[in-house]
């Protein structure tokens, strides 16, 4: 059965969007149309409904790369015509700014002003159009950002098992920023799974030591010494990252002998 997608006229003359984006948008904004009638594609975080579409899925739709998806997303971002949020372990949920109503207003501002004006004009008329929606994007944005790290960490709790004394101090020196949160988190993942897979080459049954639920030595190690090393890491290193990483490895290592010397 031949599908459609229907294109509104302010998609279509938008001269902001090259047609790749047009299409896109189109594309995401049809898909919403679905999302609106299934409770599981709303967030109750933001009470609203988001669409999943994927880079690899968008690449497909358009027949382009990977890499040209990408920056067709990132574009609509910019825009504001989307705002994309990253969860955890998930799919990368994409929501429209309010109500589509609003978002069409958006692409009709942008369309009417590019069409009235010169090019030196037009140049101004863009300014007035980012002033006029800076507000709406700034607190939208702001309310995204604070609840993406809630529920980052939040998920970093129920799935990832880290303790939540830990989780408020990372979210304390993510200083608001889940671009942060997420990578401390990985770091810390990372250096365990690595820090594990090295014991293993030496014991038997290397992944309890490794375990936060089970090496509370190796918890409260890392909840006493956190501050520091990530204090530390951008004070001090070259590479803050890898500092962390090193710093973590020891750490758990240390902390894993402590556990097995008093299971022995």
């Amino acid at each position: 059965m031949t599908q459609f997608i229907q294109m509104d006229m302010q998609i279509l003359h938008n001269s902001a969007l090259n047609s790749d984006e047009k299409i896109a948008l189109a594309l995401i904004m049809d898909r919403m149309k679905s999302s609106v009638q299934r409770s599981e594609f709303f967030d109750k975080q933001h009470q609203a409904h988001y669409v999943i579409y994927s880079v690899a899925e968008l690449a497909q739709n358009l027949g382009v790369g990977s890499n040209t998806a990408v920056k067709i997303l990132k574009k609509l971002a910019q825009l504001g015509l989307i705002i994309k949020q990253r969860v955890f372990s998930h799919a990368t949920r994409i929501f429209l700014p309010t109500e589509k109503s609003e978002s069409t207003q958006m692409l009709h501002s942008t369309t009417t002003k590019s069409q009235k004006v010169t090019s030196n004009q037009s140049t101004l008329n863009q300014n007035k159009y980012t002033d006029d929606t800076n507000d709406t994007q700034a607190t939208v944005a702001k309310h995204i950002k604070s609840d993406a790290l809630t529920v980052l960490g939040q998920g970093l709790i129920r799935k990832g098992g880290m303790p939540s004394r830990l989780v408020d101090i990372l979210k304390v020196y993510a200083f608001g920023s889940r671009e942060k949160l997420y990578t401390y988190a990985s770091l810390i993942f990372k250096a365990k799974h690595w820090a594990s897979k090295r014991a293993s080459a030496y014991i038997d049954n290397a992944y309890s030591p490794f375990r936060f639920e089970l090496n509370t030595l190796m918890t409260n190690a890392l909840v006493h010494n956190i501050k520091t090393i990530i204090i530390n890491a951008h004070k001090k290193a070259h590479n803050p990252n890898g500092y962390m990483m090193s710093s973590f490895m020891r750490l758990f290592e240390e902390q894993a002998n402590a556990y097995l010397v008093n299971n022995a």
